[in-house]
């Protein structure tokens, strides 16, 4: 049987990042074919990114940006911002101001 497609929330981190994945490749006056063929790749996986179906790495994003000819710090510096926005309106800690630690293994 088949499951249904779940939506994302607008709050979920992950959405979040594609969202400004999808959105930066608009701006640029980009199709996926045509950011697939800057980076080498098929317009399939640039869609699968986009839904999310597909992770990038870091280095992987960092090419990602230069087809589009974003800056990397000012889309982190834009995901930074969105992410902390949408922790603030769907997450008790943030709405409290408790910053959250990162588990580095130290």
């Amino acid at each position: 049987m088949a499951q249904a497609m779940v939506k994302p929330s607008p709050l979920d981190p992950k959405q979040t990042f594609l969202n400004l994945l999808r959105e930066c490749r608009e701006a640029s006056k980009l199709s996926q074919g045509e950011l697939a063929d800057r980076l080498g790749w098929r317009q399939s996986d640039v869609s699968k990114v986009e839904r999310g179906v597909r992770r990038l790495d870091v280095l992987e994003l960092r090419s990602w940006l230069i087809g589009l000819e974003q800056p990397f710090g000012s889309f982190v510096a834009e995901l930074d911002e969105r992410l902390a926005a949408t922790a603030k309106l769907g997450s008790s800690w943030a709405s409290k101001g408790v910053p959250r630690k990162l588990n580095t293994g130290r």
